[in-house]
C-alpha cells in the first residue's frame, strides 16, 4: 500500500470518527428527527418542481426497504461527511500534511454558518455549500493543472449545488464573474481553444441534466406554484428576513464570523452567539491562521490571483449577505430584486454568508501549512493540532453529541398510525385529500418539543391539505396558493361556506384536528351538520366529509 493510500485510510477513519461523534447518537435510539425547516415521514412528498424530487423519489424507494427514520440519518451523517470532504479537498490544493487536511475538514463542517443552518432545518443549504466548495476546486485544479476535463466536473458541482438549494445559481455567477476579472490572462488564453468551450457546454448540460426533472416539470406545468410564490414575495419579506444584528456594524461582524442568520432569532436552537463564554473564542485563535494564509496566497506569485479572487468574493458575500440592513446594500439588493429573473427567491440574503465561509477555508490550510513549518518536534505539532482543533469545534461546539440534546429520535403518536389506517381504509384510492389543522404551517405538537413545519403530508399516505402560512413578521401566507386562501375564507367564515371545500382537486374526504397549539379554536368543526366525529384519539380527531348532507 502506497503512502497516498494510507493517509486516505486515515482521512476516512478519522472523518468517520467525527461524523459519528456529530450524529451517532441518534442511531441508538428509533425515531424521526424533527427541524424547523425539515421534517420526515414514511411518506415521502413527491414534488415534480422541487429540486429535492430525484432525491425524495430515492428516499420513497429505500424507505420499502429501509425505514425513513433511519435514511434521514443517514442523510445528516453523509451531509457531516460531505462537509468534511469538501474541507480535504480544499486543503489539498495546499498542503499534503495529513493533519493541515483534517483540521481544514474540520473546519468545513464546525462554523457557525453550517451549524445555525443544519439546526434550523436547511440541509439543502449546507449541502449546495459543499458543493460549491468542491466546484471552486474543481476550478482551481483546471487553473493550476489546465487539464481541460476537468471543466466538465464543475458542471457535476454546479448542478448539485443548484439541485439542492436553487439560491447557489447566482454564487456560481458571481464566482464566474469574479474569476473571470481575475484570471483574465488565464482566460484569454483558455476561450481561444475550442476543447475549453466543448468542455465548458459539456459542464452546462451536465448541470441541465442534473436539474432537468424539476426544470421539465415548472416549464410543462408553465412554472404555477413557484411563479406564484416568486410573484408574491414583496420587499417585507427582504426586510422580515434579514441578517441578525441591532446594527450595520453587529451584522457585519456576525456576518465576518460566519453568523447573522435571521432564524437564530427564533430562538428555535442554542444561539452560539449568545453564549458568551464560547462565542468568539475559538475565531480569535483561527482567524489569525486564516489571515496569514490569505498573505502567504497574496506573496506567492503564482496563487496570487487565486488569493485576490477568494478577497473578492469574501467581499461581495458579505456585502450581498447585509441585504436591506444597510444603505448600500440595500440600494443594490433592491435593484437585483427588481431587475434580476429569479433573485427574489434569495429574500433570505444571509446566504451569501456562504462565501465567507468559502473564502475562509480557502485561505486556512494555507496558514496552517506555513504553521506546522515551524513546529519544532511532533510534540509541538500534536499540541498546536489540539490547540486549533478545540478553537474550530468551539465555534460550533453544539453540533457534537446528537446536537447536544437540542434534537431527539421521536416517534409518531399511535393515534397517527390509526388515523392514517381510518383514512385508508375509506379512502382506498386516495382520491379524497385530507384537510389537517390547525391551520399553521409551523407549529408544536405535545409529542415533541421543537416548532416545527407540519408533518402531516409527510406521514399521512393520502394527501394532505395543510397550511403554508408562514405568520412571521408582518408576512401571514405569501405562498401565493389559491387553495390556501379558500381555506383561510373556510376557516374565517367557520365553515358557513362549505362549498369551498367540494372545490378543491382532488375534493376534500376526512378533516384532522390536532389536539395541538390552538385547536380548541376549531371547536365549530365538530358543530358541522356535514361533519361526523369518527375518531378521537390522544393526539388526533378525525372527521369525515359526507357531501351528500352539503
Amino acid at each position: 500500500m502506497n503512502v497516498r493510500a494510507i493517509k486516505q485510510r486515515y482521512l476516512i477513519i478519522a472523518n468517520t470518527i467525527v461524523v459519528l461523534l456529530v450524529v451517532g447518537i441518534f442511531f441508538l435510539k428509533p425515531g424521526y428527527l424533527f427541524f424547523t425547516d425539515y421534517v420526515v415521514g414514511p411518506h415521502v412528498t413527491l414534488d415534480p418542481t422541487s429540486g429535492w424530487f430525484l432525491f425524495n423519489a430515492v428516499f420513497s424507494l429505500l424507505s420499502h426497504v429501509i425505514p425513513a427514520a433511519l435514511i434521514e440519518k443517514f442523510l445528516l451523517a453523509a451531509t457531516a461527511y460531505l462537509l468534511l470532504f469538501s474541507g480535504n479537498r480544499i486543503a489539498g490544493l495546499f498542503s499534503t500534511k495529513k493533519a493541515v487536511v483534517f483540521l481544514s475538514g474540520l473546519f468545513a463542517l464546525f462554523n457557525p454558518f453550517v451549524y445555525e443552518r443544519i439546526m434550523y432545518g436547511q440541509i439543502g443549504v449546507v449541502l449546495g455549500l459543499a458543493f460549491f466548495m468542491l466546484d471552486i476546486v474543481a476550478f482551481v485544479r483546471f487553473l493550476e493543472e489546465r487539464q481541460y476535463p476537468k471543466l466538465v466536473t464543475l458542471g457535476l458541482f454546479w448542478g448539485l449545488a443548484v439541485l439542492f438549494s436553487n439560491q447557489f445559481l447566482f454564487f456560481i455567477v458571481l464566482a464566474g464573474v469574479v474569476s473571470a476579472f481575475c484570471f483574465f490572462p488565464a482566460w484569454k488564453e483558455a476561450v481561444g481553444k475550442k476543447r475549453f468551450w466543448k468542455n465548458i457546454l459539456a459542464a452546462v448540460g451536465i448541470c441541465i441534466l442534473i436539474n432537468g426533472t424539476w426544470l421539465g416539470a415548472t416549464i410543462v406545468t408553465k412554472g404555477n406554484a413557484k411563479e406564484s410564490l416568486l410573484s408574491s414575495i414583496t420587499r417585507q419579506d427582504l426586510v422580515s428576513f434579514q441578517m441578525s444584528g441591532n446594527t450595520v456594524a453587529q451584522s457585519v461582524a456576525l456576518g465576518a464570523m460566519m453568523s447573522g442568520f435571521w432564524g437564530k432569532d427564533q430562538h428555535r436552537f442554542i444561539d452560539t452567539t449568545q453564549v458568551k463564554t464560547l462565542w468568539g473564542r475559538g475565531f480569535i485563535i483561527v482567524f489569525p491562521i486564516i489571515g496569514v494564509g490569505a498573505l502567504l496566497l497574496l506573496r506567492e506569485k503564482k496563487r496570487r490571483r487565486l488569493a485576490i479572487f477568494m478577497m473578492l468574493l469574501f467581499a461581495f458575500g458579505l456585502f450581498f449577505a447585509l441585504g436591506v440592513k444597510s444603505a448600500a446594500s440595500g440600494a443594490v439588493t433592491l435593484w437585483l430584486f427588481s431587475h434580476i429573473p429569479f433573485y427574489v427567491g434569495m429574500r433570505e440574503t444571509g446566504k451569501w454568508i456562504g462565501c465567507v465561509v468559502l473564502a475562509y477555508a480557502m485561505f486556512l490550510p494555507a496558514g496552517l501549512d506555513w504553521l506546522y513549518d515551524r513546529c519544532s518536534g511532533k510534540m509541538v505539532e500534536y499540541a498546536v493540532s489540539l490547540v486549533v482543533a478545540c478553537a474550530i469545534i468551539v465555534q460550533a461546539p453544539y453540533l457534537l453529541f446528537g446536537f447536544a440534546g437540542q434534537v431527539h429520535p421521536v416517534p409518531y403518536p399511535n393515534d397517527w398510525k390509526s388515523v392514517d389506517r381510518i383514512i385508508s381504509q375509506g379512502n382506498p384510492k386516495c382520491d379524497a385529500s385530507t384537510l389537517f389543522l390547525p391551520w399553521h404551517m409551523y407549529m408544536s405538537f405535545s409529542w415533541m418539543r421543537e416548532v416545527v413545519q407540519n408533518p402531516a403530508n409527510q406521514f399521512f399516505s393520502c394527501p394532505v391539505l395543510q397550511g403554508a402560512n408562514i405568520e412571521w413578521d408582518g408576512i401571514y401566507d405569501n405562498s401565493g396558493n389559491p387553495t390556501s386562501l379558500a381555506v383561510e375564507q373556510w376557516i374565517v367564515s367557520k365553515g358557513l361556506a362549505p362549498q369551498v371545500l367540494l372545490g378543491q382537486a382532488p375534493s376534500i374526504g376526512y378533516i384532522i384536528v390536532a389536539k395541538d397549539a390552538d385547536w380548541n379554536e376549531y371547536s365549530w368543526v365538530g358543530t358541522l351538520p356535514h361533519v361526523h366525529l369518527v375518531f378521537d384519539g390522544p393526539t388526533l380527531r378525525l372527521y369525515r366529509l359526507d357531501k351528500n348532507s352539503l
